[in-house]
């Protein structure tokens, strides 16, 4: 994903840190629904911190993925325990 920095521009010239924020938060969620069922499985964002480190002046990107391994073990864990923590 990619967050454009000029309509996501603060009063300081760098981007908003709303903006940052969310770009770190929704692929989580894009990522999860790709990979399960949203109908059998209801993921919540348990807990969330940023700490921004330097201002950003440019467009920024993110990549995110998670492995078959991963998938697998949500699901035997939630299917075993009702939720799973990850």
């Amino acid at each position: 994903m990619m967050m454009p920095f000029e309509p996501n521009k603060n009063h300081l010239d760098t981007m908003y840190a709303g903006a940052l924020y969310t770009l770190g938060e929704l692929p989580g969620g894009a990522v999860l629904m790709a990979s399960f069922d949203l109908v059998e499985y209801f993921p919540t964002l348990g807990t969330s911190t940023i700490k921004y480190i330097k201002p950003v002046e440019s467009d920024i990107f993110v990549e995110l993925n998670i492995s078959e391994e991963e998938i697998q073990r949500i699901r035997e864990e939630s299917t075993k325990n009702g939720k799973s923590n990850f």
